[in-house]
């Protein structure tokens, strides 16, 4: 029984990401503290690219909610808080765009100054990082499909400017600005995360049930405090009726 083309490239991808991992250990000399830190880069999973994909379909999704994108997008203009929106086409324009700029970033030797490097250990993981980084590059491979948000995180320092620089298109960068933000999110409440959409393994499941279930939460709240407010409402006319005797 022969395997599917998925299956195929999922083996190559997974067998090149191994030997990268093991080059990278070898020619630092590693430690097996070095080295277990560089097998869990290569397999931290899903990959840049799976998430800057499900980054496109969130931006786009918004679009379907929206009817007026153009008057979102006047909004946006005026305040950074508003969600980005974009068409399919802006969103998958603005993704091609960031991918290259992911896939082509050779990262410097050292860490540029960036909250991702300020321990020695983060350092020390960023040196590691770029070995692995540098080598996929240099072997003519794409980090995006090979790396994930831990390495990233690391190597967005140097990603992010290299966007800005060599475009002006205010769409594009709100999506690269926005995309950046939910890389470094830890949302631990109780608020609907999308950086959790993005980058959980499970593509975001838990995270949609859980805004499921706050949804019906509040549906059951609002039903319970107009049942109230009629109940009260039933009361008035005995109220006044009373005070009326009262007087």
């Amino acid at each position: 029984m022969s395997s599917s083309p998925s299956n195929d490239f999922l083996a190559k991808a997974q067998a090149a990401t191994q030997r990268v991992a093991a080059s990278a250990a070898v020619q630092q000399n590693a430690t097996p503290e070095q080295a277990k830190i560089v097998e869990e880069l290569a397999q931290d999973r899903p990959t840049i690219h799976a998430a800057v994909t499900s980054f496109l379909s969130l931006v786009a999704a918004r679009s379907l909610v929206t009817p007026d994108v153009q008057q979102q997008q006047q909004q946006q203009q005026q305040s950074e808080e508003v969600p980005l929106v974009l068409t399919n086409a802006q969103a998958l324009q603005c993704s091609r765009i960031l991918l290259k700029a992911i896939n082509s970033t050779t990262l410097c030797a050292t860490p540029t100054k960036s909250k991702s490097t300020t321990t020695t250990n983060n350092e020390e993981e960023y040196q590691l990082v770029a070995q692995l980084w540098n080598g996929l590059t240099a072997s003519e491979q794409k980090p995006a499909r090979f790396l994930g948000r831990r390495a990233l995180r690391h190597a967005w320092a140097d990603i992010q400017p290299a966007v800005a620089t060599t475009n002006d298109d205010e769409k594009l960068l709100r999506f690269v600005e926005e995309f950046g933000h939910l890389l470094f999110l830890d949302n631990k409440g109780d608020d609907d995360d999308d950086s959790a959409l993005i980058w959980d393994v499970d593509g975001g499941k838990k995270e949609l049930e859980k805004r499921r279930e706050r949804r019906q939460q509040r549906a059951a709240t609002a039903e319970q405090q107009e049942q109230q407010q009629n109940e009260e409402e039933k009361k008035l006319p005995f109220i006044e009726e009373l005070k009326e005797e009262e007087e």
